[in-house]
């Protein structure tokens, strides 16, 4: 069996040696992997390590409000604008930042369906310790 280091990342500090076989698996998930702006929609093309995602966020999307607490208040203004809307904000709490996103979208006119998303800014490994609950 040959084994090979995960040489894609290998610059940015992922030193795992993989079976040849199992590198692009790896690669996917790989937290040396660059990572893109978690911003919706394709207008942001940055891409950078993980560590450098929240100052990106903080200098590139200064409209996003951070929310301290494990406990907050999310409120989307103007939710009857036409069309499809998102809204973005950051909550901090257990030491880690996550980005919440309230998407509409309208499929035929007057009929809005809403969306929420949670996004942990950190690994897969780090986000299996979290459980999230809208109310």
């Amino acid at each position: 069996m040959c084994s090979f280091p995960s040489l894609q990342y290998a610059t940015t500090g992922c030193s795992l040696t993989l079976h040849h076989t199992e590198k692009p698996e790896h690669e996917d998930i790989c937290e040396y992997r660059p990572y893109s702006c978690p911003c919706p929609g394709a207008s942001c093309k940055w891409q950078g390590s993980l560590e450098a995602v929240m100052s990106h966020l903080m200098h590139a999307h200064k409209s996003i409000t951070t929310l301290q607490g494990e406990d907050i208040v999310f409120l989307a203004t103007d939710i009857n604008l036409p069309g499809a809307v998102d809204w973005v904000m950051m909550q901090s709490c257990f030491g880690h930042h996550f980005m919440l996103v309230l998407e509409k979208q309208e499929k035929y006119e007057g009929h809005q369906q809403f969306f929420a998303i949670v996004l942990l800014i950190g690994t897969r490994k780090q986000a299996e310790n979290f459980a999230y609950r809208l109310e």
